[in-house]
Order: structure tokens, then C-alpha cells, then sequence
């Protein structure tokens, strides 16, 4: 039976108590707002850390030994953006966590995009996109976690449970395919034009030393270009997209996996996520939500990147 015709809460209700626990610290109440089975997709995790965990008792586990123990404190949670979606048991949600660690004194804002299918009340499957570098930085992980990132970067493989359901809307998988082609090309004019001339580009998960929002095409392009220049790199393919449409018919999600040779020679596979408006053809906003130590690997200023946010942090 599906959320949407049985009396049980649905998505948005469960993702409401979701964010009411987490504010209060009641972390046993809020696993227990997932499935027993729940399956939790993490593609931002970093190589070596398992990209999904199943089972409830797991996460609980994760919770504990993790949150918990580092004595996390939370003192708010924005809510940027709710989507519903054809299907009555989905919804994406777009959130930040703001607090301080406890056992390192550090403050953080930790923004998310959060795929979650509700099915009798309870959670049964989540796609958590976390901005890995804000976290690594509050729990003072951060050069444990770059070392992770020297090699290959293999990607991510999706489990099917959220996968959308069939939509006859705009389909934005041409207009993907016009982006990675010239991406590849490193043709960043020809990228920026599939933006509206007064078209945006967000970061939710920001990286130090760059822009978190690029307003109009002449601004895309010209950091795109500059970026190129710098990292001395071009993605040579955008595979896999996954789209998910929303209620308003101008509003999707995508999931998408770029491909190509770093910059170091090593082949990389990087997923990706990005909640796009799209008008007349044209890219009207897009948020995009990106692993930014893969991103960094990749471009091969992580190292760069991590002394000057270490040493800003002291």
C-alpha cells in the first residue's frame, strides 16, 4: 500500500519528524522513523567507506558511535526546498544541519539533498547527498579523508528503489547531453548558452576560494573557463543521468555520473546530483550539489585545499 492511500504519515510528514528529532538531539526517535530493511545510499562517501548501509539497527550503530560520541550539537535546520513527486511515496528534500562538535569546538553548516521513499510510515529507502567537506572540517577529519582520494574515483552504482517513476514532461536528458558534450570540448561558450541569459548557478556545498552562486551566462561561462585553465582537466562524458520530475512542471532533480582522466591520470567516475528549473529550452537555475574532495582530487588542488582550510581553521 502506498503513503499516499493508507492513514500512516507520508513523505513530507515523516521528513517533518525527521528534522524535529534531529533538531532535539533525540537520535533514537529518529532511526525509528526508518524500516528495519531501510537501505541508505550515501554517493558522496569517500573510497573506502561502503556507499550504503542497509538495516536500521546499522544505522542506529553509525549514529552512536558517531554523532553521539563526538558529542554533535545541533542548533538548527533550514529547510530550502520540499519536491514532491508522481510518485505519492518520494519526495526530495534540500536541507542544512547547523551546529557545533562538540569534541573538536567546531561550528558547521552541513547542507543536504535528501531522496527518500516513505512506504507505510516509515522510510524504506534514502539517497543522502552530504557536503562531506563541511563535516570532515567540523569533526577535524579532513586530511584523514583526502588521503582517501589519491587513486582512481570509481563512482557510484544506484539501487533501483528510487528510481522514478515514468513522467511525459520536459525531458532534460538532451539538454544534459549538449552540457557533457561541451564540457568535453572544454567549449564553455557553448555551455553557458544553454543557460538563460539571466540564468543561476548555486553550490549548496561550497567550496573555499570559489563562488557559491554564478548569476547570469556570462558569469557561468567565465568561471567554467577559468576552472579549466586552472585544473588543466574536461570531463569526456556525463553518463547514467536519472531524472526526476516534480510537481511543477519546471522543477526536476537529476543524478547524473561524470566521467574522465584527472589530472594526476587517474580515470575518475563522479556522482553528481543537481535540482534544476528549466524553461524554453534553456537551464533557468541549477543547484548543484557536488563531491567537492572527488572535485578537488580531480582538478589536483585537494592538497591546496586542504592546507589553506586547515590553516584557516586554527
Amino acid at each position: 500500500m502506498s503513503a499516499s492511500s493508507s492513514n500512516r504519515p507520508g513523505p513530507r510528514e515523516i521528513f517533518q519528524r525527521l528534522l524535529e528529532t534531529t533538531r532535539a538531539g533525540a537520535w533514537d526517535e529518529m532511526v525509528d522513523l526508518y524500516h528495519p530493511d531501510v537501505l541508505i545510499e550515501m554517493p558522496f562517501a569517500p573510497p573506502g567507506v561502503p556507499k550504503s548501509s542497509r538495516g536500521r539497527e546499522e544505522l542506529r550503530g553509525r549514529i552512536r558511535s558517531g554523532v553521539v560520541a563526538a558529542d554533535r550539537r545541533i542548533d538548527g535546520v533550514e529547510v530550502t526546498a520540499v519536491h514532491d513527486t508522481p510518485d505519492p511515496e518520494v519526495i526530495a528534500a534540500e536541507w542544512i544541519l547547523a551546529g557545533e562538535v562538540g569534541s573538536t569546538g567546531r561550528c558547521f553548516r552541513v547542507a543536504y539533498l535528501m531522496l527518500m521513499r516513505v512506504r507505510d510510515g516509515l522510510i524504506v529507502a534514502s539517497r543522502d547527498y552530504s557536503d562531506m567537506f563541511a563535516t570532515a572540517v567540523a569533526f577535524d577529519r579532513l586530511p584523514a579523508l583526502a588521503a582517501a582520494y589519491q587513486g582512481p574515483l570509481a563512482g557510484f552504482v544506484r539501487d533501483p528503489g528510487l528510481d522514478p517513476v515514468p513522467y511525459t514532461g520536459f525531458d532534460p536528458r538532451p539538454l544534459f547531453a549538449r552540457m557533457a558534450e561541451a564540457a568535453g570540448r572544454a567549449d564553455w561558450v557553448t555551455f553557458a548558452a544553454l543557460f538563460a541569459e539571466d540564468g543561476v548557478m548555486e553550490y549548496p556545498f561550497p567550496m573555499p576560494g570559489l563562488p557559491s552562486r554564478l548569476e547570469g551566462r556570462e558569469a557561468i561561462r567565465a568561471q567554467y573557463a577559468s576552472l579549466n585553465v586552472e585544473g588543466g582537466v574536461a570531463p569526456t562524458g556525463l553518463v547514467d543521468p536519472l531524472v526526476h520530475a516534480t510537481l511543477d512542471p519546471d522543477v526536476f532533480l537529476v543524478e547524473y555520473i561524470l566521467v574522465g582522466t584527472a589530472r594526476s591520470g587517474h580515470p575518475y567516475r563522479i556522482p553528481f546530483a543537481a535540482v534544476i528549473r528549466a524553461q524554453e529550452g534553456l537551464f533557468r537555475s541549477v543547484r548543484d550539489y557536488t563531491d567537492l574532495f572527488a572535485a578537488s582530487a580531480v582538478r589536483g588542488v585537494l592538497s591546496d585545499l586542504v592546507a589553506g582550510t586547515a590553516a584557516a581553521a586554527d
